[in-house]
């Protein structure tokens, strides 16, 4: 029996970086659920996407959602 492995990520927050123009100049979508991020465009911090899968990302996403809560911030799928 053969089992196929899908990698799911649902991106439901972000980070913006912008200029003094409010153009965005790069992003970082999160998933508080799965621990997953990924940074757009890529090329703004090289190699950036690949922490995601490390162990230790679980720990600093953690700490951002912790400053989201501790400041008013919400996060996650919001009811309208």
């Amino acid at each position: 029996m053969q089992f196929l492995l899908v990698d799911v990520i649902l991106l439901r927050n972000a980070i913006l970086f912008l200029d003094a123009n409010d153009k965005i100049l790069s992003y970082i979508e999160i998933c508080f659920e799965c621990h997953r991020f990924i940074q757009m465009p890529k090329e703004t911090i090289i190699n950036f996407n690949l922490f995601s899968v490390l162990e230790e990302s679980f720990k600093m996403i953690d700490l951002v959602k912790d400053f989201m809560k501790i400041n008013g911030i919400k996060y996650g799928i919001l009811d309208k």
